[in-house]
């Protein structure tokens, strides 16, 4: 049965109305593509602030601009985009900085064990809250 329909698809070559307007969807699908591909890379800022992973003590991270197609190098080991932090420390109590892998940057999201701990729970506004909802 699979072999009828190969055998039909091939018969269908054999006619030159069909071999071009096969040729022609191709060739649309291949633009297509490119254009696609075109659009992604316009896309991409011209720069972007990273927080650059140095690998140093008190300071691992540090603030770099970069240029916008280098992101994705620049992630391979570590690196993410800034929002509005890059360390722990530069979040409110309960929460933790959450590094972004896209181009929305990072952010001081509440952690719900950090915030447990200091006696609160995390509210929707991903803020570390002493007024609990009850469950």
């Amino acid at each position: 049965m699979a072999d009828e329909r190969g055998d039909g698809c091939l018969g269908a070559w054999d006619r030159g109305a069909t071999r071009r307007g096969a040729l022609g969807v191709l060739v649309g699908l291949a633009g297509v593509g490119r254009r696609e591909v075109a659009a992604k890379r316009r896309r991409l800022p011209k720069k972007v602030t990273i927080c650059h992973f140095t690998a140093r003590g008190p300071t691992p991270y540090v603030l770099k601009r970069i240029a916008g197609k280098d992101l994705a190098r620049h992630q391979q080991h570590g690196d993410f985009v800034y929002g509005t932090c890059c360390l722990d420390s530069e979040c409110q109590a309960g929460q933790v900085c959450a590094a972004a892998t896209d181009a929305v940057g990072s952010a001081c999201l509440c952690d719900a064990a950090r915030c447990g701990a200091l006696g609160g729970c995390c509210g929707d506004e991903q803020t570390c809250s002493a007024v609990c909802p009850l469950t």
